[in-house]
């Protein structure tokens, strides 16, 4: 048995997570674009080829679905009402000419085991479905963004009051594409808008809020010098919101926005490492997630804020190119991300559950036995370096795969500590395996609860 297991480590597919965030094993190799969560055990994922993964149990096991019988189908999105009712948005791509040509709206009403096509509707060249705001099973908002080879982007709001089976235009919206939604409640809600010309000021950042449910709307913030397309905004209450714009072409950042006051006024600032962030999430108007994709050896994936976004903490600092499209939290704790083909999650809040524990230099590397052994749910690994290296420990099961990563980073010579919770996986045996340098050991712990 243990041959197996020290056998799998070197055929089992590595995820680069940092402390706090595991990979979580779905049983797809699709592309996922976005993730929905309707408490701590239920939600859903979807990506290419119509792909929709479900899971009831945290994510220890998904069902897998297929949304729409196109495997050109890219679903960019997905929202549930409820455990029952959820729409899917996407977008069929031309394979020659990597354009849009037909979007499509699509609903479920028995958990996403079956979908109903709601709209098939030609894509007008370029354009696709950029979010949705749900506020029951019938009631929902759905935006669009269009760009021209040549001319100006453009899109519309619409909305529909008897679930998505008609739609009205909200207003003629000729201010650019709008690219993400956020409303508090029917009335009151926020969109930003893209536009990209052939005239000068070629690029131009808006972001617009209405009080009568879409009829009217106020421009409460422009810019037409340093513009860069807002990915995504999110109103915590009528006062505080947040934006992420993706790039920026003067500075090489992605720019950050915030308001106290309903959006009267936005500050925006620069985050801390470039070309990287483009989504967001915020369960309170304190702490909230920013992620995006890796551009260089300081570039992080996830970071996170508790202070409203003055300052953002690293916490997937990866190795190599990795992209995540979308983060969503139940609480302050329990979050998932999706990216490429794989799906993470964090019961910690994705915090680094690392500490120093002796600054003496050791004069061995050395990984102990956890404590308490057996455990429920927790228990603590401690391990020394001789010596500053980068250090990798993570946690598998029985047949290898990997459950949990405790650290993946640089750390300076020293004696350290790393917390395991295992509240969400089954009893049995687990293996925690330390690599660093030249140095690689293998140790046994039990839970049983």
């Amino acid at each position: 048995m243990f041959f197996f297991f020290y056998f799998s480590f070197f055929i089992t597919n590595y995820s680069l997570s940092q402390s706090g965030w595991y990979q979580l094993n779905t049983g797809s190799t699709r592309n996922f674009s976005d993730v929905y969560f309707v408490n701590e055990n239920t939600g859903w994922c979807v990506g290419d080829s119509a792909v929709v993964i479900k899971t009831t149990n945290g994510g220890l096991n998904w069902a897998i679905t297929t949304a729409y019988n196109n495997q050109k189908l890219v679903l960019n999105f997905v929202r549930f009402a409820d455990s029952f009712t959820g729409y899917a948005a996407g977008t069929i791509y031309d394979v020659n000419s990597y354009y849009h040509y037909r979007k499509l709206f699509l609903k479920t009403t028995n958990q996403g085991q079956d979908w109903l096509l709601l709209e098939s509707v030609p894509s007008d060249y370029n354009t696709y479905y950029s979010s949705i705001s749900l506020f029951n099973r019938d009631t929902l908002f759905l935006s669009t963004f269009n760009q021209y080879d040549s001319g100006p982007s453009y899109g519309e709001m619409r909305k529909s009051l008897n679930g998505g089976i008609n739609f009205v235009n909200v207003s003629n919206l000729t201010f650019g594409g709008l690219t993400s939604l956020s409303f508090i409640n029917y009335n009151t809600g926020w969109a930003s808008a893209y536009c990209a010309n052939d005239v000068y000021p070629y690029y131009w950042d808006f972001i617009y809020k209405t009080t009568n449910s879409g009829t009217n709307w106020i421009l409460q913030y422009k810019d037409s010098v340093s513009a860069s397309l807002i990915d995504k905004i999110q109103f915590i209450n009528q006062n505080t919101g947040f934006g992420i714009s993706e790039y920026n072409t003067s500075s090489g950042n992605a720019k950050f926005f915030k308001t106290t006051n309903g959006g009267l006024n936005w500050s925006v600032t620069f985050t801390p490492n470039s070309i990287t962030y483009g989504s967001l999430y915020f369960i309170n108007a304190s702490t909230g997630w920013i992620c995006g994709y890796w551009s260089n050896v300081d570039s992080t994936t996830i970071a996170r804020t508790t202070d409203g976004g003055q300052t953002f903490q690293k916490q997937r600092k990866t190795a190599i190119s990795e992209y995540i499209s979308s983060v969503y939290f139940v609480n302050s704790l329990t979050g998932y991300a999706v990216g490429g083909t794989k799906i993470y999650k964090t019961t910690n809040g994705g915090v680094t559950a690392i500490s120093k524990i002796q600054e003496e230099i050791p004069c061995s590397y050395k990984l102990f036995q956890n404590y308490p052994n057996p455990f429920n749910p927790a228990t603590n690994i401690r391990y020394q370096i001789q010596k500053s290296s980068f250090v990798n420990l993570r946690v598998y099961d029985l047949l290898g795969r990997e459950v949990a990563t405790l650290a993946n980073e640089k750390l300076n010579a020293g004696e350290y500590e790393a917390a395991f919770d295992g509240s969400n996986l089954p009893s049995g045996v687990y293996f925690y395996k330390l690599t660093t340098g030249d140095f690689t050991e293998i140790k046994k712990m039990l839970l049983i609860k």
